[in-house]
């Protein structure tokens, strides 16, 4: 019913914010511009780095999920079609990354479990992993149209253990085995 507004200032700066995700009632986190991870513990009144900002436009996290207070991963890209994939276990003290898995910039992520997740981006790309992100495999597609082919997948939601929906550019699909293969969906006009 209302809203207040604020600033998420962190280091004297303001990032543009791409992604956020609340734990709890106090506990979140924030993908933002220039490759940061900001962390409140207060419900948003203050903010900190849990991961630096570089400085540079080029890198941008935009996908954020956390399983509980320590374990969480964020994604976007580390460079023009570099995909970055970050995960702490320790509420965001310590990060470790992987990139460069698919060529292309990451925009979402999910997971249904501490073992099971889903990330997605451009060019129609997806991966899953069985292992709590210690490995990833890409993602295979069915059905989509020439004219989806490429587009940009932004957002991914668990349905149940196995089925999950994503969104983007002119394109919903879904997958029914984890995140393994997709199909198109259709929408009537």
């Amino acid at each position: 019913k209302n809203w207040t507004g604020s600033y998420q200032r962190v280091n004297k700066a303001s990032q543009n914010i791409q992604g956020i995700y609340f734990v709890n009632d106090k506990v979140g986190y924030a993908a933002t511009s220039y490759r940061m991870i900001a962390k409140t513990v207060d419900g948003g009144i203050s903010w900190t780095s849990s991961l630096d900002a570089t400085g540079s436009a080029t890198q941008v996290l935009y996908g954020v999920h956390f399983i509980n207070e320590n374990l969480g991963f964020v994604v976007g890209k580390d460079a023009s079609n570099v995909d970055i994939i970050f995960k702490t276990t320790d509420g965001g003290a310590t990060w470790t990354s992987k990139t460069n898995l698919v060529a292309a910039n990451l925009r979402g992520v999910a997971f249904f479990d501490a073992q099971n997740g889903i990330t997605v981006g451009e060019k129609l790309k997806a991966l899953y992993t069985k292992d709590g992100g210690n490995t990833w495999t890409a993602s295979t597609f069915t059905g989509v149209p020439t004219a989806s082919a490429s587009a940009t997948l932004r957002e991914v939601s668990y349905v149940n253990a196995t089925t999950a929906i994503a969104v983007g550019d002119k394109v919903i699909i879904k997958t029914t085995d984890g995140g393994a293969t997709w199909n198109y969906i259709t929408i009537a006009d």
